[in-house]
């Protein structure tokens, strides 16, 4: 049964090869843009919550400039290790 429609639908596709051609090319054309959009969706999704989390960890380290030279202080900054952790990277503050 199945190989009876596979080979109907190959007769329809060689008789026919224009309108199979733009049918075809549009289903690639339409799967490849909503592909493209939800890849994009994801990435931004995953700016967002790194920047949540940045902005968490920026407003939890303050500033202090002492003889011209900058130091982060992060005392009484209760989370501030899962904070890191989460974020595994190291960022470096200069002004």
């Amino acid at each position: 049964m199945l190989k009876v429609i596979f080979k109907i639908g190959w007769r329809n596709l060689v008789k026919n090869k224009g309108y199979s051609f733009i049918n075809i090319g549009g289903l690639a054309i339409g799967m490849a843009v909503a592909l493209l959009i939800s890849l994009r969706y994801m990435m931004n999704c995953l700016l967002i919550s790194i920047m949540k989390i940045i902005r968490r960890l920026l407003k939890s380290i303050e500033l202090e400039t002492r003889g011209g030279e900058t130091q982060a202080n992060t005392a009484h900054v209760p989370g501030l290790g899962t904070l890191l952790k989460k974020l595994n990277t190291v960022l470096i503050l200069k002004m």
